[in-house]
Formats: structure tokens, sequence, C-alpha cells
């Protein structure tokens, strides 16, 4: 969908202009959820915000300690759990002719494509 809205944007987008291409809008603990059900696992424990920006932290800290990735970094929980935040594709949908899919539907489809490419194991 998002490639499609960006090859439409360069026949039908006006010069200058940015377009959102934002899905349905769930909360960040419903796509959590549908993932673990896809995938078959469970869906971890809810943290409240100041113990996931406190995580966030020290996950840096040791990353830059260990040269690992951090598992979760302070951007991260400020996306995540920002509330107030709606994106809008009404513009798109309307002068490219985004579409939209259920959210299953996306988290099936890169489910999918991560197993086949052999990036993730698929449960079962």
């Amino acid at each position: 969908d998002v490639v499609r809205a960006h090859l439409a944007a360069v026949s039908k987008g006006r010069s200058g202009e940015r377009y959102i291409l934002a899905g349905e809008e769930h909360s960040v603990a419903d796509l959590v959820a549908e993932c673990a059900r896809i995938s078959g696992t469970k869906a971890p424990m809810k943290a409240p915000a100041f113990l996931l920006r406190i995580y966030g932290r020290i996950s840096v800290m040791v990353a830059a300690a260990t040269g690992k990735e951090p598992d979760l970094t302070p951007e991260i929980v400020a996306i995540t759990t920002d509330t107030n935040t709606k994106l809008s594709s009404e513009k798109a949908i309307r002068e490219l002719g985004y579409r939209v899919h259920p959210m299953s539907l996306a988290v099936q489809d890169n489910y999918d494509w991560l197993v086949k490419e052999g990036l993730l194991a698929q449960s079962g």
C-alpha cells in the first residue's frame, strides 16, 4: 500500500505537499496483541510508561558499554507511549487513492514475509 502511494505521489501528488501514509487507528498494545496472535506467542506484559522510560535509558547505557543494540531506546518509548498523537491519511486517500487495509492483514503479510526470508522462525 505504501509503495503504491509513493508511486501515485509521483504522478498525482502536488509538488511540495506531504502525505501521511498511516493505517487504521490502533494503540501499540493492539499491535503487540495482534503480532502475538499471528505468531502464536504470548504478548509481553504491559508496563507503565515511567518504567519503560527508565528501561530505555538503562538499555542505551548497556548497549554503549557492550557494543550491542539496545533492547529499547528513549525515542521508541516516547513514540509508543504518546497517546495524544493522531495521524490521518485522509489527504493521501483523497489525492493519491491511498488504500488502508486492516492491521491484521498488514501484520500477517509482514509475518509471512519474515518467515519466508528466514528472518523469523515460524511458530507452531
